[in-house]
């Protein structure tokens, strides 16, 4: 498998893990803090508007001017800004603070998805030979992602709160951005210097026969 292929398969996973963790915590969350669930579906809501919009202007611009795995790497750090921030609302006592930056966050995560998913599907594609098994991979994490977020989640709730699942999950997102960040950086430097075959032969030939 292809070094890009696994990290963004990896990425995936993780990223999967995370857009799971809202639903299962936050009504009770809101509920904590005497708060209208009104708001509940509206903050839900937010980030699928705003992941409509971003895979769109993705699609259509973004990864026309950008490598597709650096969209990849780029709505990841969307994601970790929304789950570090949706657990710092565990520290806020004010209510209007509260819901308004749960629409913040939730849009950056919405930002987020909408460029990583495009991204990742362009990155598979672009496997010609093997796209419709990286494509299966990639449904196949997402799927992961979906079953044991939620079940990691849990655990993380009863031991440290609200705010430990978004925690974990985003600071563990961000080591894995950055591990993988630099080894794609090192394998784009490498391959940058590796000597041109054909090019090489060419020359020796003509220094031969000279």
């Amino acid at each position: 498998m292809p070094q890009e292929v696994f990290i963004v398969l990896s990425m995936a996973f993780v990223a999967n893990m995370s857009y799971w963790q809202l639903a299962p915590f936050y009504p009770k969350f809101v509920e904590d803090k005497d708060i209208d669930k009104m708001y509940v579906g509206f903050v839900m809501s937010a980030f699928a508007l705003f992941f409509i919009i971003s895979a769109f202007i993705t699609g259509r611009f973004l990864l026309k001017r950008i490598e597709r795995i650096q969209g990849c790497f780029i709505g990841a750090f969307f994601v970790i800004v929304n789950l570090v921030g949706l657990g710092m609302l565990d520290f806020l006592e004010d209510k209007r603070s509260i819901i308004q930056l749960s629409f913040f966050f939730q849009m950056i995560g919405g930002i987020g998805n909408g460029i990583n998913t495009p991204s990742t599907i362009a990155v598979l594609s672009s496997h010609k030979a093997k796209r419709d098994l990286y494509i299966g991979y990639f449904e196949m994490c997402s799927g992961l992602g979906a079953l044991f977020g939620p079940l990691l989640g849990v655990i993380f709730y009863h031991f440290g709160g609200y705010k430990a699942p978004f925690f974990f999950i985003g600071f563990f997102y961000l080591f894995m951005v950055g591990f993988f960040l630099r080894a794609y950086q090192k394998l784009q430097v490498v391959q940058n210097r590796e000597p041109d075959f054909e090019y090489d032969s060419i020359e020796r030939i003509n220094l031969n026969i000279q």
